[in-house]
């Protein structure tokens, strides 16, 4: 059984952390293989510092035993809302409650910046990473059950903080 003792997170700081979220992040694309999910990328990952620091945005890494295990970001999208970003683990870390961890940390810094709802656009097809949102409190918003957005294979969700 996983405890949390065996799963560390923090924000990264140093270089090498950035460097260490840039490769998680071009996992996480090439593991979807979805474009729609990584328009603009090149442009986030040069501007990764600025994009993802707080006040409006926040990112946080994960490892497992002491090895890196995951990543998710946070981004300010307009007045009390912010967005979820690239919760992404590692295949070797998966179902060992990394993601819900991280996504409950990501949800608790949003909160603590004065964000009072979070967002998120995930696949429809990525059943794991949809039940474990729905876990924490996220509801399939109007908007995808009307008209997905830019794309059919995408569900936007909602949660209040």
């Amino acid at each position: 059984m996983t405890t949390q003792n065996e799963i560390r997170v923090s924000n990264p700081v140093s270089a090498e952390d950035f460097d260490v979220v840039k490769v998680l992040f071009r996992e996480h694309e090439k593991e979807l293989s979805e474009e729609i999910c990584f328009q603009n990328f090149d442009v986030e990952m040069q501007n990764i510092q600025t994009i993802y620091s707080l006040p409006k945005g926040a990112l946080l890494l994960a490892t497992y035993q002491g090895e890196v295990a995951g990543v998710v970001g946070m981004v300010g999208v307009g007045e009390g809302v912010c967005e979820m970003k690239r919760l992404y683990v590692r295949p070797k870390w998966r179902n060992k409650g990394v993601g819900k961890i991280l996504c409950e940390k990501i949800m608790r810094t949003a909160k603590d910046a004065s964000f009072s709802s979070m967002r998120l656009e995930t696949l429809y097809r990525l059943d794991g990473a949809i039940a474990l949102y729905l876990n924490q409190g996220f509801k399939i918003s109007e908007e995808s059950e009307k008209s997905p957005p830019r794309d059919k294979n995408i569900y936007v969700m909602v949660t209040s903080l």
